[in-house]
């Protein structure tokens, strides 16, 4: 078993942290005025005789979605650039950690090992049969269909 990483060195660094919206919530929230929007014009007006009240829902869903997505975007944009003006400054520690694995011989009982919890499956034995030795498993299908 291996020993944890042991860190090699501390360094101090100066960082600049700043809040920022998250665009995916902006998103979705353009995408759910999009789908209200197209709705309510779609029932806002008189039916058409050339096309269905679905048909007329589709049209206005793509443009809708479209501008809802778009306009939420650049609220997000605008929100962004106004909180991004305030920045904090702080010192964090930067631990370097060396992962290397040493050189040295295998823990005792390591050496004769060789299998592990994730591949119980015996050296020579086809990994296939493994489902024949596990309890409460199906025997594989051998049959040969003509």
């Amino acid at each position: 078993m291996s020993t944890p990483a042991e860190p090699t060195g501390v360094h101090r660094e100066q960082v600049t942290v700043r809040r920022a919206p998250r665009l995916v919530n902006f998103g979705l929230v353009g995408v759910i005025l999009g789908i209200v929007a197209a709705l309510v014009l779609t029932f806002a007006f008189e039916p058409n005789q050339d096309y269905t009240r679905l048909q007329v829902f589709g049209f206005l869903l793509l443009i809708c979605l479209t501008a809802g997505i778009a306009l939420m975007m650049a609220v997000a944009v605008l929100l962004e650039r106004l909180v991004g003006r305030r920045t904090l400054t702080a010192v964090a520690d930067r631990i370097e950690v060396n992962d290397a694995a040493p050189a040295s011989a295998p823990e005792a009982g390591d050496a004769d090992d060789t299998t592990t919890a994730a591949d119980p499956t015996p050296e020579g034995e086809p990994a296939g049969d493994r489902a024949a030795r596990s309890p409460g498993a199906a025997e594989p299908d051998r049959s040969v269909d003509n």
